[in-house]
């Protein structure tokens, strides 16, 4: 078994570098031993496109009870989200109470946990994003791994879909209640959307999942090696504010110009909750709660579409891959 900075390499690069330390120096470390330009050299190429990120996302995995950490985090969420929803309710149901046709009232219920699903995934992302960060006694092992063919990209990508994975396995369950409910009771009628609804509320939930932890791990680095939990989870949850609330901020603006239609749908095309609720055929601005707080709902505008929402924000998460990625190698080697 290989100890230290050198357990994190593949299993060949390990090898290769205890035989260099036995034909070196007796007491010299493995690392030392090995020139940088022959371990360049002899690098395996990636099987496959993205093999090196599998590699870090299995190796991140390893040594998890992930059946029990899925339980766990199934019991905890269960009674949050139905105790949300029940608060919610109240502002974006149909109805509040039993009334005699159970489809119509387990739709709205089912809609309305999606809705809050959407408000309280920024909170998951952020938190497991910029927890999932190395830290600074993770320094030496990352600059290691940076010596091999696995890149800064391979390292971010990797250990944040690790970080997510829990997350990212309920959403599939929820998908496949979604689904089962449906195709056996009908829950989400024509009038909702069906199962087309169904795809498009849970590809909006998992972009914004990837985006708020993209945007944690990449506040969370820091200029030298280490990790500011802290900033990257406060900034991710900021800017999540920003997407969901951001009507409520542009009123002033919204009033004083001509034509306010190209800000609103700017504002709706970000906002994971106006995708949500456009799925599932609920006009949310005009729920009264909202009506009477923004000015949006008075001019003529457009919803985005679902998928549009959807790669909007999955395109903010890459680029905030790409640059963590960039800062994570700047980081590390200038550490070096």
């Amino acid at each position: 078994r290989v100890e230290g900075p050198l357990a994190d390499l593949p299993f060949s690069f390990c090898n290769a570098a205890q035989r260099s330390g036995e034909n070196g120096s007796a007491r010299g470390s493995a690392m030392n031993a090995i020139e940088p330009d022959t371990l360049l050299e002899k690098r395996p190429e990636p099987r496959y496109p993205l093999s090196s990120t599998a590699l870090v996302f299995r190796k991140q995995l390893r040594g998890r009870r992930f059946g029990r950490e899925l339980l766990r985090t199934l019991g905890m969420l269960l009674p949050l989200l139905s105790v949300a929803s029940a608060v919610l309710w109240r502002f974006v149901g149909d109805a509040t109470v039993y009334n005699g046709n159970t489809v119509r009232f387990m739709s709205n219920w089912a809609t309305t946990e999606l809705i809050v699903a959407a408000l309280l995934i920024p909170i998951v992302g952020a938190v497991l994003g910029a927890g999932t960060v190395p830290s600074s006694a993770d320094r030496e092992s990352v600059q290691a791994i940076l010596l091999t063919h696995i890149t800064a990209w391979d390292i971010v990508a990797g250990r944040l879909l690790a970080a997510l994975w829990t997350p990212i396995c309920i959403l599939g369950i929820s998908i496949v209640t979604c689904l089962a409910a449906q195709r056996f009771l009908g829950v989400f009628p024509g009038d909702i959307g069906g199962l087309g609804s169904i795809a498009a509320v849970h590809c909006v939930l998992l972009a914004f999942l990837l985006m708020s932890g993209a945007i944690a791990f990449l506040f969370a680095l820091r200029s030298r090696p280490g990790r500011s939990w802290e900033r990257g989870m406060l900034l991710s949850l900021s800017l999540s504010i920003v997407c969901i609330f951001a009507l409520f901020a542009l009123n002033g603006p919204i009033r004083s110009m001509n034509d306010p239609k190209p800000l609103i749908e700017a504002a709706l095309l970000i906002n994971p909750v106006t995708g949500v609720c456009t799925a599932l055929n609920k006009d949310i601005l005009r729920v009264p709660w909202i009506y009477s707080r923004i000015e949006a709902p008075e001019y003529a505008f457009l919803y985005p579409a679902p998928s549009a929402t959807a790669g909007v924000l999955t395109l903010i998460a890459l680029a905030a891959l790409v640059a963590s990625a960039i800062r994570l190698r700047r980081s590390y080697r200038g550490d070096q």
